[in-house]
Order: structure tokens, then sequence, then C-alpha cells
């Protein structure tokens, strides 16, 4: 069970560092496996404006842009993406930058005969997805100069702690939290619930078909409706949207929409009661949802 240093004080007010956490939940019988702290890795890599992007002139595809890190000194970069263009914000790597996505060291070359000092990142060099069509276009607010690192949230220690199978509580962040809390190290946060109100009736009709009610004591519905487009196609977060925790915490490959919603809530808080989710076009295959027990030959069906 992953969980980021910031997103675990969402549950727990504490001062406590994220050593000393570490620590208490080892001796609590939650053994922590690794802390990762990519805060040093990532140091290097600023947000930078291309203040002219001109086609190289020995090769086709490659651009020569000059690039503002913010100190008013223009730094050559020869590259290659196709969306690499003048006025656009991107993240840089000064030469000698180890490159987290490819494992590369970074050193200063000289290209088809034009001498490049660095390198604009893409997400897969920078090791926060699999996606390296092409560099990082970053929303025209974002900082020139500052640290990319804390401007997309990935400047928090990540956590990892081995979850036995006799503690099913610890599969979430406060699960976690709440243990922390009764051993001393702060105190419980217990985020208010607020109601989403709905709109129009429910298309889905649901028929508890039990013998026995005790079995299934409560079933609630919500039909959520906008995500049925990302939800078939493979979810990239648009350019304003920050990676932050979500990526820390999940292999890079990009899920769908809809899954990415149900985990999250999942990794939050484990011990609600089971949440399952329908694609529209099966419930119009379906009229309606039974809830019953399972019988002998049953399939069921896994969704990401």
């Amino acid at each position: 069970m992953k969980s980021t240093l910031t997103w675990l004080k969402e549950h727990l007010d504490t001062d406590a560092s994220v050593d000393a956490i570490a620590d208490k939940l080892t001796m609590i019988g939650l053994e922590v496996e690794s802390v990762h702290d990519r805060t040093k890795e990532y140091a290097p890599f600023r947000i930078a404006r291309v203040v002219s992007a001109e086609k190289h002139p020995n090769a086709d595809r490659l651009r020569v842009c000059m690039v503002d890190t913010g100190d008013g000194k223009a730094i050559q970069v020869v590259c290659g993406a196709p969306n690499a263009r003048t006025g656009m914000i991107g993240v840089f790597a000064p030469a000698g930058t180890y490159i987290p996505g490819t494992g590369a060291q970074l050193e200063k070359g000289v290209i088809r005969g034009v001498e490049s000092n660095g390198m604009l990142l893409s997400e897969r060099e920078l090791g926060i997805s699999d996606a390296h069509e092409g560099i990082v276009d970053l929303p025209e607010d974002a900082p020139v100069g500052g640290a990319y690192a804390t401007y997309a949230g990935l400047d928090d220690p990540v956590i990892d702690v081995a979850v036995t199978p006799n503690r099913p509580d610890a599969l979430g962040v406060e699960g976690i939290a709440r243990d922390l809390a009764a051993a001393g190290m702060g105190t419980l946060v217990t985020p208010a619930i607020v109601a989403v109100k709905g709109s129009g009736a429910c298309p889905v009709k649901v028929r508890l078909d039990l013998d026995r009610p005790e079995l299934c004591p409560a079933f609630g519905l919500r039909p959520v409706a906008g995500v049925a487009a990302a939800a078939t196609a493979r979810h990239r977060p648009p350019p304003d949207q920050r990676p932050g925790r979500h990526h820390q915490l999940r292999h890079p490959r990009p899920l769908p929409a809809a899954a990415c919603l149900r985990r999250g809530e999942d990794f939050g808080q484990p011990r609600r009661p089971p949440c399952e989710r329908w694609r529209g076009d099966t419930r119009s295959r379906r009229p309606h949802l039974s809830a019953r027990p399972g019988n002998r030959g049953d399939r069921r069906q896994q969704r990401a």
C-alpha cells in the first residue's frame, strides 16, 4: 500500500517527519518496505519557455530551440519533438542531469553539427507516464524558472507499506492514519462527507433478488455521466492538469478515467462497502441490475 506524505497528512494531523512516521509504522506492525523521495532526482528540472524554435539546418525533423529558464540567459537545445514551438512552456534538463525515465546521463553534445546544451523532456523521460509523442506542454501560467517537481506535486515522499492478509483496514490511507493516531503520532482527521445532489430520475432499475435479505442489507447506485468517452479511450491528463500523487503511486501506464475515479476512492477509504461500476452500453443490454447470491457456474468479469 503506497501513500504520499501529503495524502497521509490529509487524514492525520501531525508534524512528524517521514522518517519518524516510517519508524512508527514498522514498530506497530505495518512494515515499511521503502520510502521513496524523488526530490533530489527532480531537482535539476526547471520550467522553461521556448524563446524560439527554428528548423535545424542539417535535419528536417529537428529544431534548434533557444530556451529561457528564468535567468534571462537563452540556452540552445536541439529538439526532435514535433510539438516544439516558439512560445511554449516545457520542462528543461541541463547537461549533466540524470534522466529518470530512461536511465541516461544527459551530456552536452553536438547534433548534426549544432551544439545542444540540454534537453526538453517528455513525460516518459520524466518517468511520470509512457507518453513520448512530444515534450511536456505546460499551461501559459506555469512559473518559468520554477522547479517542475514543486509545480507538479512530485516532490512528495512516497511511503510503501507491506500489508499482511489480516490487515485489510490498512489497504487505504485512512486506515494507516488511524493506526498512527492510536500510536500517538498525531490526531486522526475525518473529512466531512459532502452530499452530491443528483439531477433527474435514475435510468437504472435495481432488483434485490434475495431469499435472505440480511445478505445485502443496503444497495446504493449513482449514475455518472460525462466520462463515457474517456472510459473507452486511454486516459491522458490534459495540459493544465498537474501529475500529482496519482503519477507517484501508480504504474505510469494510463488507465481509463472511470477506473481512475474508482481506484482513487479505494486507496483513500477501503473500509466502505464494495464498489463496482457498469458501462452505459452494458446497462443498455440489461434493463436492470440484480443483486443475488452467486450460483455455481457463475463467471465474474474482471474490471480495471
